[in-house]
């Protein structure tokens, strides 16, 4: 029976978008990427560079997440903890991996956001 895990694992992996796009998503990846990068839970730069890659897109997730405060001025954020807990060991070994490459030469940015963060998250 597990094999027929691993197979259907397998087969819909071409079908994961390794892109963070949506509300939801941002949301979660904002507690993972705030809480490696910065030490705290104040997500106004993850908002903010989501926002500024489709600002007519997002225009709703603008209004919602970076207008909007908590009463400790911070953007809110209503999701759950639990995606970027699970995200989590994939974000942390794509950082390790970063990290590596960029001691070895590579030109990949250690940020947080880029490419090889986005999709440990996606495929995790």
């Amino acid at each position: 029976m597990p094999w027929i895990l691993v197979a259907a694992l397998l087969l819909t992996l071409p079908l994961v978008t390794p892109k963070i796009r949506g509300a939801d998503e941002i949301e979660y990846f904002a507690y993972l990427r705030s809480a490696v990068f910065d030490r705290d839970l104040d997500f106004e730069n993850e908002y903010t560079h989501f926002y500024a890659q489709n600002p007519a897109g997002l225009a709703g997730f603008k209004a919602t997440f970076l207008d909007l405060r908590e009463p400790t001025g911070r953007p809110i954020n209503f999701a759950p903890l639990g995606t970027a807990l699970l995200w989590a060991p994939a974000y942390l070994l794509a950082h390790s991996g970063v990290v590596i490459a960029r001691a070895l030469g590579a030109s990949v940015d250690a940020d947080g956001f880029s490419c090889p963060y986005v999709m440990a998250a996606c495929y995790a």
